[in-house]
Order: C-alpha cells, then structure tokens, then sequence
C-alpha cells in the first residue's frame, strides 16, 4: 500500500468518525436556565462549531491531498520535518501522550459533563490514536533511537553493582521491619471516630463518600471523582478510597462500621509506606548505595527523625505521598544529568502529581530553570532546544496535575478547587485564628529555627547538611542533582521562614528530608579540591580522614538522639 493511500485512508476514518459524533453534542438538551436556541446552551453551540469547523478544516485537507497526491510546498515540507530522525523521539511521546491524555480526557467528561465535551473529546481521542498508528507506519524509528520502556523510570537490577543489590537488600528489610512496627501503634487511637485527630475526622467522611452506594455506574464514578475536599488532590483521596475497597466488598455498606481496620489501612499504606519508599530514595540521591554502612546509617536516621515518627504515628495525611513525588522529581533530575531526555521528562510527571496533591510541585521552577540554563552554558543545548525542553516540561507538568486530578475537567470543580487553595494560602499566610500566647504564628528563621531542630536533626546536623548541599552545587561532581536539589532548597525554605506561620512537621517535611541527599557530598567532591590546591596525597588523606570521623560522629549523635525519642513512643503500646 502507497503511502497516499494510507494518509488518506487514516483521514478517511478521522472524518467518519467526526461526522458521526457531530450530532451527538446537540441530542441531550441543556438545563432550562442557560438554554439559548433550540433546547442548549450558549457554550454547547460554541463547542458544536468548534467540532464542525474541526470536521471541514479535516475534509479540506483530505480533497486537496488526493487531489495533488500530497505532493504540495505544505505537504512536501511537512513530511520533511516528520522524516528528521532528530525529531522523531519527540513527535513519537508527544502524539503517544497525546493520544493518552486525550483518551483519559474524555472518560473523565463522559462521566462529569457527559452532554457537553464527551463527543467532541472521544473524537479527538480517536484522531490522535490513528494519527500516531499512521505516524508508525510512516516514519522509520532512527537506528540509535531506544524505546522507552516501562521499566525505564527505575535502575535496571542487572546494572547494580554487588554492593548496591545488598544495600538495597537490606535496606528493603529494614523499611519492611519498621512499617510493622508501627502497625500496633497505628491499631491505636480510632476505637471511634471522636478518638481520631482532626484531620482524619475532617478527611475520612469524604473517602467514606466516594465509595457510597449510587443508583448507576455514572452516578458512582462522578461521586467518585467529585469528593468536594480539594485541599488535597485525587492521588491521596483516590487511593485512599482503593485502600478501603477491599474492607467495603468484603463487609458491604457496614465497611464504615470498621473503624480501626480502616484506619490502619489508611496509616499505613497512605502514610507510612510512601514515608519509608520517600528515605530510600533520599538515600540513594546521598550515596547511590555505593556504601553500604552510609547508606545503612543515613537510611536509619530518615526513618527515626521525631518529626518522621510524629508523623508516622497514629496520623492519615497526604505529605508523605507529597514527599515521595517530591523526591522522585530530584531522582529523575539527578538520573538525566544534563541528559535533557526521558529522565528529564519523568521528572516533569512527579513534578505535576505532587502540584496535583499539594502544590509544592510548583517550587521547582527554579530547579528546572537553572538547569536548562546550565544545559545552554554547558553547551548540551541550543536555547531554542532549551525553549523546547522548557515548553515541554511544563504542557507534561500541566498534563499531570490534570490526569491525576479529574475533577479538573469539570468547571464548577475547578472553580471549587480555586477558591479552596486560595482559603488555604491565607490560612498559612495569617496562621489560625486561635490564642497565640507564645508568638509562635511568625514568620523568620528564628521563628522556624526551633521546630526545624525538634523534629528534623539537631541544629549541627542541619547546618552540616546545608553547608554540604552548598557544597555539592559548587562542585564537579553530579552538579545536575545538586544544583537541583539546592534550587529546590532555596525556594522552598524562602517561602516556609519567609511567608508560613502555621508551624507543623508535614509542612518541613518537603524542605529538610530532601536536604539529606546532600550527606555525602563533600567526601564527593573532596578529590577535585584537592586537585585544584594541588595537595600532598598525605594530607589530602589526613583530611579525608577527618571529615570522615566527622560525619560519622554526627551521624552517630543525631541517631542516639533520635533513638531517645522513638523508644518512648513505642513503650506506649
């Protein structure tokens, strides 16, 4: 079969497939007060044109392609840009994520605006699917072009090194260990509902929602969909809901009645799960589970911080499925290295799932700006390659926040939404309006400085930690992550001592978990300090020495003191 012929067969069944959902957006007719001609809307007419103009503007170029064999200056210069082997990995993802968006965007309007948006999107969603099926067919994949596969986002085991697959190992048995021994304490505290803390009261009614009995299978979706609570996203009520799924099947509507069973679920899975899978990563970002003892260390220390155990403890919120979107961004960014490829790409998704779940995503601007700028310096990229990059991450950014947010795609939703992020922003900005009779709701470093040390590593801890991310950016090696993760560090701590007065752990949890990545970074860097002073290897070695013994003891001191705030808590079961 001629190329002309599979062009024209392709758009052949776009346009069918347009004819035939054309009508569909006029049969339901509209509520009766925003019914502007014939039964519908004054919206639903517009979306009508738009998807007929859509339809002829198809037809046009269909009659003058057969017409002229596709050999037009258009078509001519339009095949050329699709056989540049330089382009062919980007238009490759981007009509495949197209067409995955766009799939995803009509199920969630058939189920929230079904009258509306559903025939439109579900033909644009055909179009893009036959679109890249043509592409396939059409344009041969480079000979260095690698597919990226569904294993890609994480290390290949074959590719670890025997030490690493042993820290690793062990460090999967240590988490394993530690999300068990919180399982008594989490049993605790949800006898009833008046035994919970405030925000499981506030959260769970709504989980409790979207898995009530509904008359029909839409009605169930959109309840499911639609929770109402926007001050967290989709991902943590979504699974919160799948975590009580099983409880409901197994007890019918009486699921409710199973209030520590169903707690647990939700501490455990939703909080102390995500929790440890977040310090894993964190110490992989610190040592590549090169050493093992570090790595073990470090590992134990994330785990027993007092602000990581309060948190742990008797406690169903979103922040550690925030942190762990979080810390795959600053994975990915330290995997792409300079790279600007899938690992980059990656790192846009996690970056959306976690502005999608709590906003914070947002303070990586600085992060993927400073990169793309040192990609230009480093000359890895042209700037319009840069702009092109840049532009991309963000319309993936924008795809996730909405895919992993459906409620989006719903106006009235997303309206709702709005105003609730605004109520929250002012919130954290004015504190609560509660007594405050110890100056707590301030904003400063000396403000933060005594919750900082309490609950995340003591004041010689973090001020190592700092002045070793510092460190770490100025330095040669694994600049991308560094120079990411400080970004990163610098915007967020701006804003929480600059403009936060609430002072709760889940709000540092983003700022100082991420800031132990940096443990290992001046043993790092320290050879090409050393170089550059042109040291004698016997006191470059006596100094390797020295800030050896330092950070052992300082990770030794902060564990001790970390271990005399755990033990209590467990003698409490």
């Amino acid at each position: 079969m001629n190329i002309s012929k599979k062009i024209t067969q392709t758009l052949v069944a776009i346009l069918i497939a347009g004819i035939l959902s054309l009508p569909l957006t006029l049969v339901s007719p509209s509520q009766v007060e925003s019914v502007f001609w014939m039964g519908v809307s004054k919206a639903r007419l517009v979306v009508f044109a738009v998807h007929l103009l859509a339809v002829v503007s198809v037809a046009i170029v269909m009659v003058i392609g057969i017409k002229r064999e596709y050999k037009t200056p258009f078509f001519q210069r339009f095949s050329k840009f699709l056989h540049n082997p330089t382009h062919y990995p980007t238009l490759r993802y981007v009509l495949f994520g197209g067409s995955v968006f766009l799939s995803f965007a009509f199920v969630n309007f058939s189920i929230l605006i079904p009258q509306a948006l559903s025939a439109i999107s579900g033909w644009l969603a055909f179009s893009a699917w036959m679109l890249y099926t043509l592409f396939m067919k059409l344009v041969q994949a480079p000979a260095d072009f690698v597919s990226v596969k569904f294993s890609s986002p994480f290390p290949s085991w074959k590719g670890l090194s025997k030490t690493q697959k042993r820290t690793a190992l062990v460090l999967l048995g240590l988490g394993l260990l530690y999300f068990c021994l919180f399982i008594p304490l989490n049993l605790q505290n949800s006898g009833s509902r008046n035994e919970l803390n405030l925000d499981e009261m506030l959260m769970l009614p709504h989980v409790e929602k979207m898995l009530s009995a509904q008359p029909n299978l839409q009605t169930a979706l959109y309840r499911f969909l639609v929770y109402g609570d926007y001050i967290y996203g989709f991902l943590f009520y979504g699974f919160s809901a799948f975590l009580l799924l099983p409880v409901k099947l197994i007890y019918g509507p009486s699921y409710v009645d199973h209030l520590q069973l169903n707690m647990l679920l939700l501490r455990q899975f939703a909080n102390v799960l995500p929790a440890i899978l977040s310090y894993f990563f964190v110490t992989w970002l610190a040592t590549h589970f090169k050493k093992f003892w570090a790595s073990i260390i470090l590992f134990i220390i994330l785990l027993t911080l007092p602000g990581v155990v309060y948190i742990n403890n008797t406690f169903w919120h979103p922040d550690a499925i925030n942190l762990l979107f979080i810390v795959l961004t600053i994975y990915y960014l330290d995997r792409d290295q300079f790279k600007f490829g899938p690992n980059f790409f990656f790192a846009a998704i996690t970056c959306g799932a976690s502005i999608a779940t709590r906003l914070f995503g947002v303070f990586f601007f600085l992060a993927i700006g400073s990169l793309l700028a040192a990609g230009v310096i480093k000359k890895v990229l042209t700037p319009r390659k840069a702009l092109i990059s840049g532009l991309l991450f963000i319309v993936l950014m924008v795809g996730a926040i909405l895919v992993s947010n459906p409620y989006t795609f719903s106006p009235g939703e997303l309206n709702a939404a709005k105003a609730t992020f605004e109520h929250r922003q002012s919130v954290l900005a004015s504190g609560i309006n509660e007594p405050d009779p110890d100056n707590i709701y301030r904003t400063g470093l000396d403000a933060w400085w005594p919750f900082f040390t309490r609950d995340y590593g003591n004041g010689v801890t973090l001020a190592f930690l700092s002045i070793s991310a510092l460190f770490g950016a100025l330095g040669k090696s694994r600049k991308a992550f560094y120079g990411a993760l400080l970004a990163w560090l610098l915007v967020i701590g701006t804003y929480l001592i600059g403009f936060v007065l609430v002072k709760s752990p889940w709000y540092i949890l983003p700022f100082l978990i991420p800031l132990y990545g940096a443990a290992m970074a001046i043993p790092e860097n320290l050879n090409c300090v050393f170089e550059n002073l042109k040291l004698k290897p016997s006191i470059a070695r006596i100094i390797k020495i020295g800030i050896f013994v330092l950070i052992t003891t300082l990770g030794l001191i902060q564990l001790v003191q970390n271990l005399q705030t755990l033990i209590p808590v467990f003698l409490t079961i």
